[in-house]
Parts: structure tokens; sequence; C-alpha cells
């Protein structure tokens, strides 16, 4: 990704966003990272797909922080310009919702439930949000991926704090 092709997509978003696009972290080589709010989520990754060219979903994640927030991280890419975009996005931790992009890319699916599953993050508009791994047969509650999740002993994992 070159810094001018950088600087025209962050100019866009900034012209067509304002305010809601919250933060831009200077890029690595070839990855921008762009934060957001969730209520803009489906606007700016519709723009970004649809106008931008980032028209190949890699990957959606859950990032815990204790005590109070969930970071939700989508990768994307364009695969005619090679370029990879970040965008991130800040929950509450007791409320952790945000808008499905499996209306956007099919290839979500999976992944929201994966994220559902193991960090709890409710994805509004998923068309089968259900466990994907752990299920009640297998004795699992909660999420295990949160750094406060208790086992099915009532051990209580803790992970040093980042």
């Amino acid at each position: 990704m070159s810094s001018s092709h950088i600087d025209q997509v962050v100019e866009a978003l900034r012209q067509r966003f304002g305010e809601k696009i919250l933060e831009v972290t200077p890029p690595k080589p070839r990855d921008l990272v762009v934060r957001v709010g969730a209520e803009d989520l489906l606007a700016v990754v519709s723009y970004l797909r649809d106008v931008q060219g980032f028209d190949y979903f890699l990957s959606v994640t859950g990032v815990d922080y204790p005590p109070d927030r969930i970071e939700v991280v989508y990768h994307l890419s364009s695969i005619d310009a090679g370029d990879l975009l970040t965008l991130k996005v800040f929950l509450p931790r007791e409320n952790s919702v945000i808008p499905s992009v499996t209306g956007l890319w099919k290839a979500a699916n999976w992944q929201e439930r994966e994220a559902y599953d193991l960090m709890g993050i409710v994805f509004s508009g998923h068309p089968d949000l259900r466990r994907i791994f752990l299920t009640d047969e297998v004795g699992v509650s909660g999420h295990p991926l949160r750094k406060d999740w208790v086992d099915i002993t009532g051990h209580v994992i803790k992970r040093p704090e980042e």
C-alpha cells in the first residue's frame, strides 16, 4: 500500500464519516488501522467494500480488556491493490453487541459464531448465532477466552493483565 493510497483512503473516510472515524493509527507497511463505533460499523464497512475496494473479508476476532471493554477486530483486504485494513470497535464488556457483517461477507458467518462462543460477543442480525465449538452437552458455560472465565470445576482462569 503506498502512502499516497493510504492518505486517499483516510481522507475519503474522514470526508464521508467525519467524527464517526474515532481514530486512525499510522499504518505499518500495507496495513491501515481505523477505529469506529459499533453504531457506524455497517455503514463504514459497506463504504470500504463498495467504494474503496476492500472486497475481501479475512477475519473477525475479539480481545478482552478487563475490567470494562471488549474489542472487536476486523481484517479486510483489497485483492486488486494488495492493501490491508484493520478495523477496530470497542464494546462495553457487559453489553457486547455489534451488528453482524454476514450480509456483506458470508465468510464472516462461522467467525462471528466463534467470537460469540468464545468471547460472548453478540452479533445482532446474524442468521444463526449459536455456539460453534462448545455446547451445553460438554458442560461448558460462559465464554472461555474472557479473562474472568470460570471453568467447569469452578476455578477462575485469571490471565495476566496486559
